[in-house]
C-alpha cells in the first residue's frame, strides 16, 4: 500500500518515468493480495496508464485502458463504474493525442451516456469530447460541449473542480479560435493561465517567505502588463516560478488539458506550453479567400 501512495505523490511532482516504475512494482504485489480483476488492482492499472499519458506514451496508455474498462465492465461493485468512467476518460485523451479524432468522439459519446452522473468524470469526459470535436475541425459544435462542461464545472464542489483549473476555458479558446473569434480566444486562453497561475501560487505560497510570493506576484503582474501577454526578451511568468519554487506541484494543481487547435500541452509544470499558448492565440488568422 505504501508504493500506492508513493506512486501518485511522486506524479505530481512531475516525476512520472518514477512513478510509472513505482506502480510497475505494485502492481504484481497487488495481483498476488487482491487478483488480477480486484478493483483496486483494476485501479492501480489505470493511474498508472495516467502516467503514461503524461510521458507521451499514447499508444501504450491506450492499450492499459482498454483492458481495465473490459475488467472493470465484468465487475458488480458499484465502483466499477466508476472505474471504467475514468479508464475510458485516459482512453479518450490518448486516442485524442493520436489524432484519432472520430474514435475518441464516438467513445467520449458512449461513455457519457453510460455514466449520467454528474460529477467529476463526466466533466473530463466531456472536455475530452469537445477536443475530439475541435479536432476534427467541428468547432461549432465544440462549443457547444465545452458550454456543457462551464455549466457541469460551476455545479461541482470546490475539491472536485480543483484539479480541472483552467480546462474548461482552454476547451473554449481551442474552439474559439477554430471559428476564428481570435480576441475571444485569446481571452479564454489568458483566463485558463490566470487561474492556473493563481491556482500554482495558492497551493505553493509560504506565507513565512514573502520574498518568494513577491517574486511570484510580480511574475503574474509582467505578464499581464505585457503586450500579447508577454514580456519581450524575458522569461515566462511560471519559467521565474520555477527559478524560486523549483519544479514542485500539487496534485491538485496538475492540469492537462489538450487543444488540438492550438497544438499544445498544457500543465502548470510545463512553462513552455504555457507560453506556446499565448503566442498562438495572439497570432493573427489569415484572411480566408
Amino acid at each position: 500500500m505504501a508504493l500506492n501512495l508513493a506512486a501518485p505523490a511522486t506524479g505530481a511532482q512531475g516525476r512520472h518515468a518514477e512513478a510509472l516504475a513505482t506502480y510497475d512494482e505494485a502492481l504484481p504485489v497487488f495481483g498476488k493480495i487482491f487478483g488480477a480483476d480486484h478493483f483496486l488492482t483494476l485501479k492501480l492499472r489505470s493511474d498508472r496508464a495516467q502516467q503514461m499519458i503524461s510521458l507521451g506514451q499514447y499508444t501504450e496508455c491506450e492499450a492499459e485502458c482498454t483492458a481495465v474498462i473490459e475488467a472493470a465492465c465484468r465487475g458488480t461493485r458499484p465502483e466499477m463504474s466508476f472505474l471504467a468512467a475514468a479508464a475510458r476518460n485516459g482512453l479518450v485523451f490518448a486516442l485524442n493525442a493520436l489524432g484519432r479524432h472520430q474514435e475518441a468522439k464516438a467513445l467520449a459519446r458512449e461513455a457519457l451516456a453510460s455514466h449520467p452522473a454528474r460529477d467529476r468524470a463526466s466533466l473530463v469526459l466531456r472536455l475530452g469530447l469537445a477536443r475530439s470535436l475541435n479536432g476534427q475541425a467541428r468547432h461549432e459544435d465544440a462549443l457547444t460541449e465545452a458550454q456543457g462542461a462551464k455549466k457541469l464545472y460551476r455545479a461541482l464542489p470546490e475539491y472536485q473542480r480543483h484539479p480541472d483549473t483552467g480546462a474548461v476555458e482552454l476547451a473554449f479558446a481551442s474552439a474559439q479560435f477554430g471559428v476564428r473569434r481570435v480576441a475571444e480566444a485569446r481571452r479564454q486562453a489568458a483566463a485558463a493561465h490566470d487561474a492556473c497561475l493563481a491556482s500554482f501560487l495558492r497551493t505553493t505560497a509560504a506565507p513565512s517567505k514573502p520574498g518568494r510570493w513577491w517574486s511570484r506576484s510580480m511574475a503574474l503582474d509582467r505578464k499581464r502588463s505585457a503586450p500579447h501577454g508577454r514580456v519581450a526578451g524575458a522569461p515566462g511568468p511560471l519559467v521565474q516560478l520555477s527559478q524560486h519554487a523549483g519544479p514542485k506541484r500539487a496534485a491538485r494543481t496538475a492540469l492537462f488539458a489538450v487543444s488540438d487547435q492550438l497544438g499544445v500541452a498544457w500543465c502548470v509544470a510545463q512553462p513552455a506550453a504555457v507560453k506556446a499558448v499565448m503566442t498562438t492565440v495572439a497570432t493573427p488568422v489569415p484572411p480566408t479567400r
